[in-house]
């Protein structure tokens, strides 16, 4: 069965893609993609599980013929991301954004934090698409992107370069690098960030995004968490103070009220906007040349080295910005200082979930 295709536009971002309205890929295909790949172990069936969906179908639906499955990846917003070999442009990295993939249901008009995958998939690639070509270098290219509409709803599948190397958090935790190394890597993404990304789309900024890009943000994704395990949290996100490792803190609430202070809002109202990365957490930042990196701590003395010699590139960038989205990204420089949260807040210590818990109530 042939199928059949028209070109439309990527979602709401404008981009022009080809639509798939088939509900499934031919038999062919999957036969051809079976033969070529054996990957059937433990980890692959429970990653497939956990999207519903088992192997043969990721294959018989996902790859063309002539591809050969390498592996897959933990995709960021519940994608579903394969390696893979392409007859014609080598390895690449497919992502499947789709509602039915998800492990939670999605609105497909959310927005905000409750915007759906296939819909932030669609953001990521008109992002891409859109950098400048200076800054295209740092970031992973975009080969293709396809929306098909099946009779399990909408699907966004795209190809993208592989970048290969290791992740900024991944190279911390297995290499115990000194804290001089450490250091010096996120002042390099800093500096990758301040010199290369930023200086684009500099626009003379007038309201208020402190509230909505960040704080309304937080309180939005407390409520979820309320929302999920409201026994856990209701008692966590209420009360006014709280006791972490002995030291007792204003808890959450009152830091929200604090930084809605109109003069502390003043304060931190940017002047300008600028293109912005958006999710710098270091899971999202590659060293694509380790070699290097090595090198330079194998040498006696501070660490030297930087992004370019290191091969610093970002991977899965937000997309969305202040009252702007996609090729049109702007907002807060100030959201991309994650690396700043990781030296002072141990932010990858609570993103990779690399801590234990014991909650009691006080008084």
């Amino acid at each position: 069965m042939a199928e059949a295709r028209q070109v439309g536009t990527l979602l709401q971002t404008g981009v022009p893609v080809e639509y798939t309205t088939a509900s499934a890929v031919p038999g062919e295909v999957a036969q051809a993609s079976m033969v070529a790949v054996d990957y059937d172990t433990q980890d692959v069936a429970d990653l497939a599980n956990r999207h519903g969906i088992s192997v043969g179908e990721i294959m018989s639906t996902y790859l063309q013929p002539g591809e050969q499955l390498a592996g897959f990846g933990n995709g960021g917003s519940e994608s579903l991301v394969m390696f893979l070999d392409s007859p014609k442009l080598g390895r690449i990295v497919r992502k499947v954004c789709a509602e039915d993939l998800s492990s939670v249901g999605w609105d497909p008009n959310g927005t905000g934090v409750m915007t759906p995958p296939s819909t932030k998939g669609g953001l990521q690639v008109d992002y891409l698409m859109g950098l400048p070509e200076a800054v295209r270098p740092y970031f992973p290219l975009v080969h293709n992107a396809e929306v098909r509409e099946t009779d399990r709803g909408r699907k966004l599948v795209y190809d993208q370069s592989m970048l290969t190397g290791v992740e900024v958090s991944t190279f911390v935790a297995e290499a115990q690098p000194t804290p001089g190394v450490v250091r010096q890597l996120h002042f390099e993404v800093m500096r990758l960030l301040a010199e290369r990304v930023h200086p684009h789309r500099e626009t003379l900024h007038i309201g208020d995004s402190i509230g909505p890009s960040h704080l309304d943000k937080i309180e939005a994704r407390l409520e979820l968490s309320r929302a999920a395990a409201p026994e856990a949290f209701g008692q966590l996100l209420d009360a006014d103070r709280i006791v972490i490792n002995g030291r007792e803190y204003t808890n959450i609430k009152g830091l929200l009220t604090f930084f809605r202070q109109p003069h502390v809002k003043e304060m931190l109202e940017p002047k300008h906007h600028a293109l912005v990365m958006g999710d710098t957490n270091t899971e999202n930042v590659m060293i694509t040349n380790l070699d290097a990196l090595l090198e330079a701590m194998a040498q006696p003395g501070r660490p030297e080295f930087t992004y370019d010699d290191i091969g610093l590139k970002f991977l899965d960038p937000r997309a969305i910005g202040h009252n702007s989205q996609g090729r049109h990204t702007i907002d807060d420089r100030m959201y991309d200082n994650k690396p700043v949260h990781n030296t002072l807040g141990n932010y990858d210590v609570m993103h990779g979930e690399h801590f234990t818990v014991a909650v009691s109530r006080v008084g």
